[in-house]
């Protein structure tokens, strides 16, 4: 199974501003996960001369003995996004020390940068991929052949009753037994050509081996699969939001049930047993952030310090695999910036402080 995950931080604005005494507001953002999870269904099918394999010789792939169905998960992405926190929008001036730096960084409501509000529940659903081809293309059920029998038949000559031979056809099916047995035929003449050409024993004049040998092993593949059977991967791709509020030390969220029989079902109850998946952040203890000067103000600058979160995804209860570290800024605390501080650099995906320089020349970097 193929995991991954990655952080999309989005565009980055360059602002030139020349802008004097107007008010504008910034906001804090907001952390999302885009969940992207791939259901592949495999569809296993057992060939009509299945009962016969054992007759056959030089099979390489196990044989499907009965027709079967089996929903896993194959393939899990997570990704984070960040938006406009509503609950987190502040006034700024535009001689503030930290103006320019929010509009480099996109942050303002009022430039004319168009930003998305919250986040986007969203369900996407892509149907299974349908084949079709027939892999027992070269199966005929109910395949008929004609049948010659000798019958006699009581004839008079010269006053003598004697039996007189006839040749009779008649049209049979042919078992799967005897079909089986024809193609078995078929394989060896294949294979005993394919060793004629590539020892040098057939006189192929200017023939491509290549082309001839790419054939006949097509033909056998497509007869050898009447034995063994053949399995197919339908994938469908369920896309969805998962917002974390109110987190914890630990928070785990729901996101399906998977049949092994059944796949997933939005509608009904499935009776049998299910594999439980679910989404899991567990807290970890980040270094806070120096703050001077925590007394709101007129021109007080906010900013956030976030909570960084470990994350699973759990399997029945077990953790299944690991994702990473992600940022939830929400779940962190707003701080207000000290009456100290000349210039500031602030991360946009998180809302919290990568740089800071005070009027006494003190710099701190994150």
């Amino acid at each position: 199974m193929n995991f991954k995950h990655i952080i999309s931080i989005g565009l980055f604005f360059s602002i030139s501003l020349q802008v004097i005494g107007q008010t504008y507001h910034y906001y804090l953002p907001y952390n999302w996960f885009k969940i992207e999870a791939k259901i592949t269904k495999q569809v296993s099918v057992a060939g009509p001369y299945a009962d016969h394999a054992d007759l056959l010789s030089g099979i390489k792939q196990p044989v499907i003995e009965e027709n079967s169905t089996h929903y896993y998960l194959s393939n899990f992405h997570i990704e984070i996004q960040s938006g406009v926190d509503t609950n987190c929008i502040f006034p700024i001036q535009a001689t503030h020390f930290a103006f320019s730096n929010l509009a480099n960084k996109g942050l303002l409501l009022d430039m004319g940068v168009e930003k998305k509000y919250g986040y986007q529940q969203e369900f996407n659903f892509e149907p299974d991929n349908e084949s079709s081809s027939n892999p027992f293309y070269m199966y005929v059920q109910g395949e008929l052949e004609t049948r010659y029998d000798t019958v006699y038949e009581d004839k008079w000559v010269d006053s003598v009753l004697v039996k007189e031979a006839r040749i009779v056809s008649r049209l049979v099916v042919k078992t799967d037994y005897e079909q089986a047995q024809d193609a078995i035929d078929e394989i060896e003449d294949i294979r005993s050509d394919y060793y004629d050409i590539i020892s040098g024993v057939a006189d192929i004049g200017q023939a491509d081996i290549k082309v001839m040998l790419d054939e006949l092993k097509k033909k056998e593949d497509d007869l050898t699969i009447l034995f063994t059977g053949y399995s197919q991967n339908e994938e469908t791709t369920y896309n969805y939001t998962v917002v974390p509020e109110n987190v914890g030390d630990t928070q785990t969220f729901f996101l399906f049930d998977l049949s092994p029989e059944y796949g997933i079902d939005f509608d009904e109850e499935i009776e049998q047993d299910v594999i439980h998946y679910e989404l899991q952040f567990c807290k970890m203890q980040e270094k806070q952030l120096p703050v001077i000067n925590i007394k709101a103000s007129k021109n007080a600058f906010y900013y956030r310090h976030a909570e960084y979160y470990r994350c699973w995804l759990l399997e029945n209860g077990e953790r299944k695999a690991y994702f990473g570290i992600y940022p939830i800024a929400q779940a962190g605390t707003i701080k207000i910036l000290s009456k100290a501080t000349t210039a500031v650099e602030i991360n946009p995906f998180t809302g919290e402080l990568k740089s800071i320089t005070t009027k006494f020349d003190k710099k701190w970097e994150k």
